[in-house]
């Protein structure tokens, strides 16, 4: 059955897919209302370096204006633009996320798996083997950090006054005036050169609620 309520939603792993999908939908969203952006923090990152995703990332960074972001009809708008494929709203520690409802199923014909009327469990189709099989093909997570997010900050005007554009995967961004100086003030004046070896795990969301980013 398609999942249809939050803890039943699954993607797969692959970020950087899932995440270079989400940043589409979301921007093109929210160009068709009328909302300004800019790409912020990591996602500004991976563009100016590789003009890419990063791969151990789990989120797209987004800034709208202090305005936007306090107008309930802001995500409402870009809820129905994006339809039932995203949520879009407060989500962990009130922050105004984006989640994906992209789930991994496929249209198929079972009627063969089932041996005749007397079997109502479809023993062949839902055996171990089976099972075991779908669960080595798609690794999925119930951990709604492993689906890949949208964050939405607030931007001041400082930040939202002029712009530049970023390349990722060869489609076109807005993002910050004055990029160097933003990602020097984020990430320190070696940017440019990943200083995480092996794996990152960076589950705080401590200060990321709308207030404090204003």
């Amino acid at each position: 059955m398609r999942p249809r309520d939050l803890p039943s939603i699954a993607t797969p792993i692959c970020c950087s897919a899932v995440l270079g999908q989400m940043l589409i939908d979301f921007t093109r969203a929210l160009d068709k209302v009328g909302i300004q952006y800019r790409l912020i923090y990591g996602t500004l990152l991976g563009a100016v370096r590789s003009q890419a995703i990063i791969p151990w990332t789990y989120d797209v960074d987004i800034s709208i204006s202090e305005s936007d972001i306090e107008k309930s009809s802001t995500f409402a708008a870009l809820q129905k633009e994006l339809g039932n494929q995203y949520y879009v709203g407060d989500s962990y520690f009130n922050m105004p996320r984006g989640h994906p409802l992209m789930a991994p199923f496929i249209e198929v014909d079972t009627a063969r798996f089932f041996d005749g009327p007397d079997d109502l469990q479809g023993n062949t189709l839902f055996s171990e083997e089976i099972e075991q099989a779908v669960k080595d093909m798609l690794p999925l997570s119930y951990d709604w950090r492993d689906h890949g997010y949208v964050d939405f900050y607030c931007g001041d005007s400082e930040r939202m006054s002029g712009y530049s554009l970023v390349t990722i995967s060869n489609q076109t961004f807005v993002t910050v005036k004055d990029v160097d100086e933003q990602l020097t003030n984020w990430f320190g004046e070696n940017y440019r050169e990943p200083i995480v070896k092996g794996n990152w795990t960076g589950f705080s969301d401590e200060g990321n609620s709308p207030a404090s980013n204003c």
